[in-house]
């Protein structure tokens, strides 16, 4: 005779280990960033975040993408790491067209976000209760 189960869902988070790992790298990482003596050992935690979240097969959300550099692995804090600038090219300078470019400091990559197309889009991680990083 087989057992019963019951019908209800694990309230467990899978990779919660992981999760937690990623989330105090994160932090120890923009805490070191604050002392300039450091910002190599942020890079190198930050970094650590990245490959555990890939091993593990995590996804992250896109805020926490957002603020590292895929280049350098450089938390990027606006005015430190950061450089902010919002551009239009049309030539009618339409609203619509705007986007936001962020350019780290440290490495000079830039990372381009369309920001006028849709002013009510919200990322799914907002919109949901996920739990991701």
């Amino acid at each position: 005779m087989a057992k019963k189960t019951s019908g209800k869902t694990p309230t467990s988070i899978p990779k919660k280990d992981e999760y937690t790992r990623i989330s105090y790298l994160y932090q120890v990482s923009q805490m070191m960033l604050q002392n300039p003596k450091f910002h190599t050992l942020s890079r190198v935690y930050s970094r650590n975040a990245t490959v555990i979240s890939k091993k593990a097969v995590l996804k992250l959300t896109p805020n926490f993408k957002r603020t590292m550099c895929k280049q350098c692995n450089t938390i990027l804090v606006a005015g430190a790491t950061l450089r902010v600038r919002l551009e239009n090219l049309s030539g009618s300078k339409d609203p619509k067209n705007d986007v936001l470019i962020y350019s780290c400091m440290v490495c000079d990559t830039v990372k381009r976000f369309p920001v006028g197309k849709d002013r009510q889009y919200e990322l799914f991680s907002d919109k949901h209760e996920t739990p991701l990083v």
